[in-house]
């Protein structure tokens, strides 16, 4: 290891550098103790929740070697990133939000009188340790911390804000959609494959759409583009096995019933329409199993959880947690009387949270599978809104998990775990939420609108960073007739923080990013005056 002894000591005695790539090589060289001992020196696990977080993603790290978090996927896996992998890059991005260490991932600025002081405490070192020739430089330390290149790792958060930008036309951000013939049901589900290699979706009609970016006539991109443009390669592509196959669902017997829902777990797909839900070859489109009830109960929601269970939410209410493995059910969870909406599972605290149509939120340890909280959402949590508050239709845990996203049509909310006590709260003063969800930073929040509009936050704050007006992008030209065209279901990019896919009630699909490499609302030469906020929004 490059890294000496001596520099470590300075690093952790002064703790005015936390040096992140040294914590990301003895992570990589599976040395945890080394790393905790080092994080140890900077911060503690009650510091914040950031540092906590970071404690505990080391601990699963310390225990890589056992099955339980040691991510299999099948031979020839579209996507086989390893949960280590992903557990490692938790761990750094947490130290880059974390408000102990963010402002010590660059090395100081100093005096001259300082660096030479620094410069002669590591001869000083040298010289007792060095061999019989004292005039050799070959073995002296070196601090390359100490040279003048700026470090990589900037604080972002020193950049200078913009005005609050409104995107209305087409040529004010990067903008694609993706070729599709299919029909122009709306688009129900939508994601990237975790490594972002692909797109995804599911429509109403229970049919999927699966898009890869192709270099050259006949070669895939492992990734999407950070440049989108149609004339350019890579290209999108809607994809077709040689085959002929397609994945379409069986359908619901009745609309109310129709409740649409899908997860990957590497090449395979699982998915439903409101029957049964069935599982897909994603390489070959072939269906491979279905299981479930094609009538009362149905599966409503469902998502993986490590050591190979799969959590099903039903249409009454229970919840079923079934081994892959030996295809048991090993648990039944009951707390809510009506379907359930949506489920969320946190690596960080081991617990898997409920939504129902109840109203209610109930929080499960995934270790006993005992309900450890539970409250009533329309009661507890919209605070302004005189009329009685609608269903949570989606709640999702930041890339982080540590805090919970819960999305309800005329609000958005933070949440604590596994307490659930509300952080933050937005109201809008529009027409109704239909999507949200973290950037893959944790940083944005992108919020879909009936209005036609997407608007981002500040994930902290909910500050208002920019507003999307879809409309210059849906409708038709030239048009004598007004199509109202709105966002479905908004989902990220799992590695570009600004890039997203939004699933629009046409059917098609729209990948959207901001010119430049900046982020969304970043405008530069504009000072920063205060005002982020067009004023018609409410924190609490």
């Amino acid at each position: 290891m490059k890294q000496s002894t001596r520099t470590l000591c300075i690093e952790q005695e002064t703790k005015v550098f936390f040096n992140i790539n040294y914590l990301a090589e003895v992570m990589k060289l599976g040395e945890m103790g080394k790393a905790e001992e080092y994080l140890a020196a900077f911060t503690d696990k009650h510091a914040n929740k950031y540092s906590k977080a970071m404690f505990l993603e080391l601990q699963k790290l310390k225990c890589g070697e056992s099955t339980a978090w040691e991510a299999t996927t099948p031979s020839g896996s579209l996507d086989n990133t390893s949960q280590k992998t992903k557990l490692q890059v938790s761990v750094a991005m947490l130290a880059k939000k974390n408000p102990t260490l963010k402002d010590k991932l660059g090395f100081p600025k100093m005096k001259k009188s300082r660096l030479l002081t620094l410069m002669k405490q590591t001869m000083d070192w040298w010289r007792p340790h060095s061999c019989n020739n004292s005039q050799s430089l070959e073995d002296i330390p070196v601090v390359e911390y100490l040279c003048g290149e700026p470090s990589p790792l900037k604080n972002k958060y020193n950049r200078t804000k913009g005005k609050l930008k409104e995107i209305n036309h087409p040529s004010e951000c990067s903008a694609l959609v993706l070729p599709d013939d299919c029909s122009g049901e709306r688009i129900a589900c939508l994601t990237y494959s975790p490594s972002g290699d692909y797109i995804l979706a599911l429509a109403d009609d229970a049919t999927h759409k699966l898009w890869t970016w192709s270099t050259g006539q006949n070669e895939f991109c492992k990734h999407t583009p950070r440049v989108l443009k149609e004339d350019v390669f890579p290209k999108p592509r809607l994809h077709q096995p040689m085959s002929g196959e397609t994945m379409k669902n069986e359908i619901a017997t009745s609309a109310e019933d129709s409740t649409s829902c899908f997860a990957i777990k590497g090449s395979y797909l699982f998915s439903t329409s409101g029957a049964k839900i069935a599982v897909f070859d994603l390489k070959s489109f072939e269906r491979v199993a279905a299981f479930g009830s094609p009538i009362k109960p149905r599966a409503t929601y469902f998502i993986f959880i490590p050591s190979d269970l799969l959590a099903v939410g039903l249409d009454d209410g229970s919840i079923l947690i079934h081994c892959l493995s030996s295809r048991k059910i090993k648990e039944k969870l009951d707390g809510h009387d009506q379907r359930i909406t949506c489920l969320a599972f946190s690596r960080c605290f081991n617990v898997l949270v409920s939504s129902g149509a109840d109203g209610k939120l109930c929080v499960w340890s995934t270790k006993s599978w005992v309900k450890l909280t539970s409250i009533d959402s329309i009661q507890n949590f919209c605070n302004r809104l005189n009329n009685k508050s609608s269903l949570v239709t989606q709640i999702q845990f930041d890339p982080y998990q540590i805090e919970l996203l819960v999305v309800q049509d005329k609000w958005i909310s933070r949440h604590a775990v596994p307490t659930l006590d509300c952080l933050r709260q937005w109201v809008p003063d529009e027409a109704a939420i239909t999507s949200a969800t973290y950037s893959s930073d944790g940083e944005t929040i992108y919020v879909g609108f009936r209005s036609e509009s997407i608007k981002i936050l500040d994930s902290e704050t909910f500050v208002m960073k920019c507003r999307i007006n879809l409309t210059a992008f849906t409708q038709p030209i030239p048009s004598n007739i007004r199509v109202v065209v709105y966002p479905a279901v908004v989902a990220a990019h799992p590695s570009h923080p600004s890039q997203i896919s939004v699933g629009l009630s046409n059917g098609k699909v729209i990948v959207l990013q901001p010119l430049g490499r900046g982020g969304w609302g970043e405008a530069d030469g504009l000072e920063y005056d205060g005002d982020n906020s067009d004023g018609s929004e409410h924190c609490y």
